[in-house]
């Protein structure tokens, strides 16, 4: 560096040159040169394209004023002529003069100087403002500045269009796309998140970034806030459940809610208050369902409870009971029925729905206790009464009947009924054989009987059908006859009993006798009872023992 007044070689920081004491000007090492790269660093994701033309910025080493020809007092020359040197801003200084020069000479320099300075800084200036114009300018109008615009606008289509024009395919930009989008995303979930922004909204803001913008972030944003957006549907859906008192279906509903829902502690607590009153409300009902005997209905509704509450002790104890209660309840209808039917002397039929009751119920002691009760009290009938059929040759074959019916009735061993077969028997077989046939038919006829087939005029109809068609699928059409002469009819709701024989003018028919009024009916071949009621034709086939 050299002093800009003599010429004189200075050191780094001197502040006066030690040959003439002029002032010694420091140029900024942020030059305008080095500034300009600074902010075209700094600027350098918004300066994508070229500056144009009329932006250019200073150049970094400004060109120096070359030295002027010809020496001192108007000599010409082609070179600098000895004595003469230049400073660094170019303009051309002399060496001090020699003894007896003008000292007047000297003081105008600095003034010189001044002005060239305040010329350099001006056009500094200048040159920073038209960079900072150019910055700006693109600050404003760069591709990155408009996405992010757009962005902020919520103005996808045009977002779009920046994209594919200025980002896709081009790996740093497409960095700095990816960096605005990215933002966005996180931007609309949380929107979500806080509720400023709806369901609906935030997910066609998604779907528009994801129409140009192919990034896992956006599936994964759309799917959490559709998980959240379901999870605060059920809270409501939870809530109106509640209050329509449907616990079962507010208890789905709360277990819906997900831990990212605010509303997730609060839904925890309201699904244990479900739970609670779901379950007082299901204990109630069964019970109020047991104490009518409509055990299947309150059973049925506390399994589905469990279902629901899984494992509930409280539950499970109530299924016990009332399954407990529905067994007790069965058991004691069949014990009722069988008590019924005993009372009117049809043993058969008692026994026979103890015996079939006991294959359901293996080993349950009332059920066995009352059929070997009923077994005893057959026994003890049929002998008393086989006894008074003896007692006449008249009914020998009266007896005959009475005793096997009573040893197929009983199903087992009983030796006293036995011996007095054998001991009568050889005294009845000739009166045995005379009425042979008539035996036969009387022995046929004892039994239970169910209607098969239904002939109204022409039409013949199974008996299901006929009762299904009339809504009568429960009713009966069932005529017990009873080996002591008895009979009992119950034909579709109607019943009644009375006394039976054999006709003794035909074959195979027998009369019922009601009071006064008196029935035929006929056994076929077959088998088969037929009986005419009202013009309408029942045949009956005879249950089998078990």
């Amino acid at each position: 560096m050299f002093c800009s007044n003599c010429g004189q070689k200075l050191n780094e920081n001197d502040k006066f040159c030690e040959n003439c004491g002029n002032p010694v000007y420091q140029e900024p090492e942020d030059s305008i040169p080095n500034l300009e790269k600074e902010i075209m660093k700094n600027m350098e994701d918004e300066l994508i394209f070229e500056i144009p033309a009329g932006a250019q910025s200073h150049p970094e080493n400004p060109h120096r004023e070359g030295p002027r020809t010809g020496g001192a007092y108007g000599q010409a020359g082609a070179g600098p002529q000895p004595g003469n040197t230049y400073d660094h801003l170019g303009g051309r200084s002399e060496e001090p003069p020699a003894y007896g020069s003008m000292p007047g000479v000297h003081k105008k320099q600095p003034e010189k100087k001044k002005s060239r300075l305040w010329i350099i800084i001006l056009a500094a200036v200048a040159a920073a403002l038209l960079i900072g114009a150019a910055v700006l300018f693109f600050m404003v109008s760069g591709p990155v500045s408009k996405l992010k615009a757009s962005v902020r606008d919520r103005d996808w289509t045009r977002a779009e269009a920046l994209y594919e024009k200025n980002f896709a395919g081009k790996d740093r930009r497409e960095q700095q796309a990816a960096g605005i989008l990215g933002d966005a995303v996180q931007e609309i979930q949380s929107e979500f998140i806080s509720e400023t922004t709806d369901y609906q909204t935030a997910r066609r803001y998604l779907k528009a970034i994801s129409g140009f913008w192919d990034d896992e972030s956006v599936e994964t944003a759309l799917e959490s806030i559709r998980e959240l957006n379901d999870s605060r549907t059920a809270f409501k859906e939870a809530e109106a459940c509640m209050e329509d008192e449907d616990y079962a279906g507010a208890i789905q509903k709360f277990s819906e809610v997900i831990k990212a829902d605010g509303k997730y502690e609060e839904a925890s607590a309201r699904l244990e208050t479900a739970k609670s009153k779901y379950k007082d409300k299901v204990l109630n009902e069964s019970q109020a369902q047991a104490e009518l005997n409509d055990y299947d209905t309150a059973i049925a509704q506390v399994k589905e409870a469990l279902k629901i509450l899984s494992g509930d002790r409280d539950l499970q104890e109530k299924l016990e009971e009332l399954e407990d209660g529905q067994e007790k309840y069965a058991i004691q209808s069949v014990l009722d029925q069988a008590d019924s039917y005993a009372s009117k002397g049809n043993y058969y039929s008692a026994l026979d729905l103890l015996r079939n009751t006991l294959k359901e119920n293996p080993g349950n002691e009332k059920l066995s206790r009352a059929l070997e009760n009923y077994r005893q009290k057959y026994q003890e009938d049929i002998l008393g009464k086989a006894q008074a059929a003896l007692g006449s040759d008249e009914n020998y074959d009266a007896a005959v009947v009475v005793l096997d019916g009573a040893l197929h009735t009983l199903d087992g061993d009983y030796p006293e009924i036995e011996q007095v077969l054998r001991e009568k028997r050889e005294e009845y077989i000739q009166a045995q054989l005379a009425k042979s046939q008539q035996d036969n038919s009387v022995s046929s006829a004892v039994g239970n009987w169910n209607v098969t087939t239904v002939t109204t005029g022409t039409y013949e109809m199974p008996a299901g059908d006929f009762l299904m068609y009339g809504g009568m699928m429960n009713t009966q059409m069932r005529l017990e006859i009873y080996d002591t002469g008895e009979f009992y009819l119950d034909i579709l709701g109607k019943t009644g009993e009375g006394t039976w024989s054999a006709d003794g003018q035909e074959n195979g028919r027998y009369i019922l006798t009601m009071g006064t009024d008196t029935q035929p009916v006929t056994i076929d071949g077959a088998g088969k009872l037929s009986m005419e009621l009202d013009g309408v034709l029942l045949k009956f086939e005879k249950e089998t023992s078990a």
